[in-house]
């Protein structure tokens, strides 16, 4: 028969009492708190921005390149390297191409079909696939075609796709459970250098895709929030900032982008912890 607590023979229960406290509180807060991101885009994002501050925050490299093989895509070269940002570091995460036209044409259900018929994990799967499907939806409502109709231009190509994909692979392998966004900062003036020529910034599909979300326009003039990284924000990020909970940070990455603002390199941070 197993001794009531208090007639423990190791300790009275008055001084047994702290311990017990202790070992509840730790158990409590073990169970109901869940792994956290938060995003900071004071400077934007893209995805391989977003790769960038997650390989920084934890994720494993060669983990990431091998998980992005399951996707049988062919003729590129992943790499990350430390670069500076002003006077901060960061991580730069890029994908080259060996041979291949950098904005393909490629209608959804072919990245579905990519997707879905891959080795990755099935939570890996899903998160990638609705964020390309958020996608999908924005560019159909700004061109005023159905989904079947829409053909991805920029996002097509094979670097963007696995950007979106890299990103469900770093949730996925940081156990992130949950995702809030602090600021966002889209830019302004006009973008010319897209599939359909000149538009204003942020350009029809990205703001599609920010909608609910508190925007800033900042002082820049040019891209900062790309379609693919408002995606990402749309699909895995909560919408509401005021409901951002109480988190202790265990890991803080910094991912750096191709643009430079005033002669600095933008980036993207991103805080991962535990929250309740």
């Amino acid at each position: 028969m197993v001794p009531l607590l208090g007639t423990c023979r190791l300790y009275p229960f008055p001084a047994r009492l702290p311990i017990v406290l202790s070992f509840l509180t730790m158990s409590s807060y073990y169970f109901l708190s869940m792994k956290i991101a938060v995003f900071d885009c004071a400077m934007g994002i893209a995805g391989d921005m977003a790769i960038g501050a997650l390989v920084d925050a934890g994720m494993p490299f060669r983990l990431l390149g091998s998980e992005l093989r399951k996707l049988r895509l062919r003729g590129y070269r992943l790499g990350v390297r430390t670069v500076h940002a002003g006077a901060f570091r960061a991580k730069k995460f890029s994908v080259n191409l060996q041979h291949q036209k950098s904005h393909a044409h490629v209608c959804l259900r072919d990245i579905v079909t990519l997707i879905q018929t891959s080795a990755l994990h099935p939570r890996i799967k899903r998160s990638a696939v609705a964020i390309f499907r958020s996608l999908a939806r924005a560019e159909a409502r700004v061109h005023g075609v159905s989904l079947q109709k829409i053909h991805f231009h920029e996002v097509g190509a094979v670097d963007s796709i696995l950007d979106i994909v890299g990103v469900a692979v770093c949730f996925h392998h940081l156990e992130i459970q949950r995702a809030y966004v602090r600021r966002i900062v889209v830019g302004q003036g006009v973008h010319a250098g897209c599939a359909h020529g000149e538009m204003p910034i942020p350009v029809p599909g990205t703001y599609e895709l920010l909608k609910g979300f508190w925007i800033d326009q900042g002082p820049y003039e040019q891209e900062m929030v790309t379609p693919t990284g408002a995606a990402i924000l749309a699909t895995l990020c909560c919408k509401d900032t005021e409901k951002i909970p109480r988190i202790k940070f265990d890991a803080i990455g910094y991912g750096a982008g191709d643009r430079k603002f005033k002669g600095k390199r933008g980036f993207l941070r991103v805080g991962i912890g535990a929250g309740r």
